[in-house]
């Protein structure tokens, strides 16, 4: 008899992008950072806001998965 043993995929409504200039931000040794970090969703149709700045104010329903992840935007990306 064979068995074959799987896991469900949890896959979230709503994504959360931080995306940090990290050239920029090491620059500033540690000191306040007002620039450098933008933040993006995909709830802009459920009322989100602020996307590519430094506070994002997400919407979601309630009861929805939410994915986050980060990236770091290379020197030369930035022009």
């Amino acid at each position: 008899m064979l068995v074959v043993a799987y896991q469900s995929v949890i896959i979230p409504q709503a994504f959360i992008t931080i995306a940090v200039d990290t050239a920029y931000v090491a620059s500033q040794q540690g000191q306040n950072i007002g620039t450098g970090v933008y933040m993006m969703d995909n709830e802009l149709s459920n009322g989100s806001s602020g996307e590519g700045q430094l506070e994002l104010s997400t919407v979601v329903p309630v009861g929805s998965l939410i994915g986050f992840n980060s990236r770091s935007i290379p020197p030369a990306a930035i022009r």
